[in-house]
């Protein structure tokens, strides 16, 4: 997803969250949260192929916050039982966090050949929306009790409807990059001229002299790479991977930089 679709998505999702938001404030106009949700769902189905299902996660790990709050804030007074009830939620909700994100840097890390995406920030929004549910809910709950405004509470739904767009665009991108099948490609250690097996040996980047990773077959005296693109195993001297036509330029991890396989293989050993 480029830039500019990116904030189109972004403003009309944030528009049909804000409808919904509206709806759920104004008890008689369910059928506007109900049609602010519908396009929401829609948009982020349609412009986020990879990571929608994203917010799944994002939905346990609001409710868990939000049922943390309530049961410790406003049901605990009933039974000790909800204070537990409470921790566990919250726990919960750690959880999911832990796991998407978890999952999130492996496929970034298994896609950073092609691209190198940052997730700091979004890891950073991450544990926002965290915060920012319990305090929803909190603000709920002091607003339910009389004891405070609505203010606090809108403001709160407002800003994690906002950081919503961000926390799928980063997935989104890593996503899109990333291939099922990297993964079997690391098994693929046979030349795929001869089938001996491949010796690994390691190239350096010419910029900065880090290290990567390069197979040699004796029989054939070749050397050969994973494509970033396709992962296949193929020819480093090659101009272009044999199988999917790519340029074979390699982005060192370290650097930042580009340099084709031959330049890496200056100085293997």
């Amino acid at each position: 997803m480029d830039n500019s679709k990116f904030y189109l998505c972004s403003a009309v999702l944030l528009a049909s969250s804000y409808l919904s938001l509206y709806g759920s404030l104004r008890h008689s106009h369910w059928i506007i949260w109900a049609i602010g949700i519908v396009i929401a769902l829609g948009i982020i189905y349609v412009f986020y192929p990879h990571s929608w299902r994203y917010v799944i996660n994002y939905s346990l790990i609001y409710s868990s916050s939000y049922s943390s709050i309530l049961f410790i804030f406003l049901l605990a007074e009933r039974h000790k039982l909800f204070i537990l009830l409470g921790a566990l939620s919250a726990i919960f909700s750690i959880y999911v966090a832990i796991k998407t994100l978890q999952e999130v840097v492996i496929k970034r890390n298994e896609v950073s050949d092609i691209q190198y995406i940052s997730t700091g920030l979004w890891s950073l929004s991450l544990l926002l929306f965290i915060i920012f549910s319990a305090s929803s809910a909190y603000s709920w709950v002091k607003w339910a009790l009389a004891a405070s405004p609505i203010t606090p509470y809108i403001v709160f739904e407002g800003i994690l409807i906002a950081l919503i767009p961000y926390m799928l665009y980063i997935p989104e991108k890593i996503l899109s990059l990333y291939h099922p099948d990297a993964l079997i490609a690391e098994m693929l250690i046979n030349c795929p001229n001869c089938g001996v097996p491949l010796i690994t040996v390691q190239g350096t980047c010419p910029h900065c002299g880090a290290k990567r990773d390069f197979y040699y077959c004796d029989s054939g005296e070749e050397h050969f790479v994973k494509c970033p693109y396709c992962s296949g195993i193929t020819n480093a001297n090659a101009q272009k991977c044999e199988h999917c036509g790519e340029k074979l330029e390699i982005l060192c991890k370290v650097c930042g930089r580009r340099a084709t396989a031959s330049e890496y293989l200056r100085t293997a050993q």
